[in-house]
């Protein structure tokens, strides 16, 4: 049985945008996003218009992370300066199915196997043996030469897709096993790139 991050009967659902001295890099695609999940989950298209998220934003110049709350409508808009965190291991942690197709608000899912990260900064999440995500980010494997993103993972994000598309990554199946093979592991999402860097050794992820 999937266990499902989301709310059982009205569920929300979470838009993290990246707003970067003064732009929205990749909004389109977050907005083909909502109005997709709202058309799956409510059988009826968002009525939305990106244009107010400008009157909404910070006067200061900076990385700040947009966050539109929304369900039937929007519930609401929030910016909150973004420093990404310090990742310097991560704990492998295997899961039962989770269905994670939607951006859900409701993350307790994956805040509870959060919890089994130990003295690692966070986990790495394994469905059937086959890496997927960390707990807030999709991963991406460097073998000395190319970059490869898993096949199986729990929500195949903005900034993934981006990436998959203008071929800078290519996807395939990953398995616990095989990550003796990479030499690295980066952390991408909305409002981290490949090119930020952040990530660790494979050898800092915890068995």
């Amino acid at each position: 049985m999937n266990e499902r991050c989301g709310y059982a009967e009205e569920p929300l659902f979470l838009e993290s945008v990246l707003f970067n001295h003064g732009r929205f890099p990749l909004l389109e695609r977050h907005m083909e996003r909502m109005r997709v999940t709202s058309m799956a989950v409510f059988g009826k298209q968002l009525l939305f218009d990106a244009s107010v998220l400008s009157a909404s934003v910070p006067a200061v110049r900076g990385c700040y992370k947009c966050r539109i709350l929304y369900g039937r409508e929007v519930h609401g808009i929030s910016f909150h300066p973004y420093t990404p965190r310090r990742i310097r291991n991560l704990q492998w942690v295997e899961a039962s199915p989770i269905d994670y197709r939607f951006k859900y608000a409701d993350r307790k899912v994956l805040e509870l196997l959060r919890e089994k990260r130990g003295a690692c900064d966070d986990i790495l999440i394994g469905q059937n043996g086959f890496v997927s995500d960390t707990s807030y980010s999709n991963v991406v494997l460097w073998d000395g030469t190319d970059f490869y993103t898993p096949e199986h993972c729990l929500l195949n994000g903005i900034r993934r897709r981006f990436l998959l598309e203008t071929g800078k990554i290519k996807a395939r199946c990953i398995r616990k096993e095989d990550l003796a093979s990479f030499q690295k592991l980066f952390l991408i999402n909305a409002m981290m790139d490949l090119s930020d860097g952040i990530g660790i050794d494979t050898s800092a992820i915890a068995d």
